[in-house]
């Protein structure tokens, strides 16, 4: 390899510097991390330095993998002063090579950019482009490795973009088992798309995102259209599907009580305006001694676990009320709750709770003496018609219902009486 040569001269050498008769590169013009070996002969030295890299030195040579461009010194010092020589070194570096997005669908618009520094010209795949920065345009058809070539006159080096080129999803079936669906009841919609990542439905009840499901149970209350979205990363397609309803909307409502048995708390149906509005109470059917309660009520309708009920019925929140334990002393919190979820786990489940509060705040709680006819919670129930016609809940299954009775002492054994509520 021609070694290149600088021949430093001190012109001060009688006044006791160190003397550096000769210091050369082996290269001067290289590509980023190419090895350089620098060599030198000096006289008096007590100590030598090579900047801006590696810094101190000992020998007559040094190799180092070029990472900065610049003039690279060697001083030589000893107690006298120091004494310098350089040479300016050329880096041809890419700095940058990107492209965005890297991952595409076939055709699609890619920006290659780039930054040079020491190049005198560059290339893109043989096109000659600036040597110093700038952006590029492509639009690939398949898999691409793009690579850029920036060269002096003595180095060259590449770097290398890669843009993979994808499809988007392809839906080959989206369905709803049933269809048509009878009113109040659910439909599950499922798909098949080969290459989608996500899913979202948009349209009607039950409608958001899917995530990686391939299902999504809904319950239209009227004739829908369903739109599914499939996507991936290098797009997105849908498909649309109509979800008919079939029988007739509801008209009434009626309650039939349950038989009487040796039950703790009985469902009554109390004097109401309307067969579209009932009103109803939770009852002790016997003397109790109570410090809380918790009674699950779920609207499954004729299907247990389904909870076609909800949809045929609505909690009428202003005719909520609570009696027989005292919620209220000693806290503005009232330790009572009635809800009616359209929405998570307890989605569709009349959910009742209650707790006896102390007689003074800060004081002992005491059990509430509950007697046989005491009304524990009032609530009313409105008829929605989209429903459709068949059973809000059947007690008489003894399917789901829960009821949990406590005393200081520790859990009350009982039961709950629920009758069947149904749509006409």
């Amino acid at each position: 390899m021609k070694r290149l040569a600088l021949l430093a001269l001190c012109a001060a050498c009688s006044d006791g510097r160190p003397r550096i008769q000769s210091f050369t590169a082996s290269r001067t013009d290289v590509a980023r991390g190419d090895a350089i070996t620098f060599s030198w002969r000096v006289i008096g030295a007590d100590s030598l330095e090579l900047q801006p890299r590696p810094g101190t030195v000992t020998g007559t040579s040094a190799t180092i993998n070029a990472a900065l461009g610049g003039n690279y010194t060697l001083v030589a010092t000893n107690g006298a002063g120091s004494s310098t020589a350089t040479i300016p070194v050329n880096v041809v570096d890419v700095a940058l090579f990107s492209a965005s997005p890297a991952e595409v669908a076939a055709g699609q618009p890619v920006t290659l950019t780039w930054k040079i520094s020491g190049a005198a010209s560059a290339s893109v795949l043989g096109t000659p482009v600036d040597p110093v920065q700038g952006s590029l345009q492509v639009n690939p058809t398949q898999d691409t490795p793009y690579q850029l070539t920036a060269s002096s006159a003595g180095a060259t080096t590449t770097r290398t973009a890669v843009v993979r080129v994808g499809t988007p999803p392809t839906i080959t079936s989206f369905v709803a088992t049933p269809n048509p669906v009878p009113r109040g009841t659910a439909t599950v919609l499922s798909w098949q798309a080969p290459g989608a990542q996500t899913f979202s439905v948009s349209g009607g009840e039950g409608a958001g995102s899917a995530g990686p499901l391939h299902t999504q149970r809904v319950r239209p209350l009227l004739d829908t259209r369903y739109t599914l979205t499939a996507s991936n990363r290098f797009g997105s397609a849908t498909q649309d599907l109509n979800v008919m309803l079939t029988g007739a909307t509801g008209t009434s409502l009626l309650y039939s009580p349950p038989p009487v048995g040796g039950e703790a708390i009985r469902l009554v149906q109390e004097a109401s305006p309307s067969s579209t509005h009932l009103v109803f109470s939770l009852r002790a059917a016997q003397d109790l001694a109570l410090d809380g309660l918790a009674l699950n009520l779920p609207f499954d309708g004729a299907t247990p676990g389904s909870r076609d009920g909800i949809a045929r019925v609505a909690l009428s929140a202003p005719d909520v009320s609570f009696g027989g334990l005292d919620v209220t002393t000693g806290s503005p919190t009232r330790a009572a709750a009635l809800l009616f979820p359209a929405s998570g786990p307890l989605a569709g489940v009349l959910v009742l709770g209650m707790a006896q509060k102390p007689a003074a705040a800060g004081g002992p709680a005491v059990d509430a003496p509950v007697t046989a006819g005491t009304v524990l919670a009032t609530f009313a129930l409105d008829l929605q018609p989209a429903g459709g016609t068949g059973f809000v809940f059947d007690g008489t299954t003894g399917d789901g219902f829960r009821l949990r009775l406590r005393s200081r002492a520790g859990d009350v054994q009982g039961t709950v009486a629920v009758g069947r509520l149904e749509v006409q």
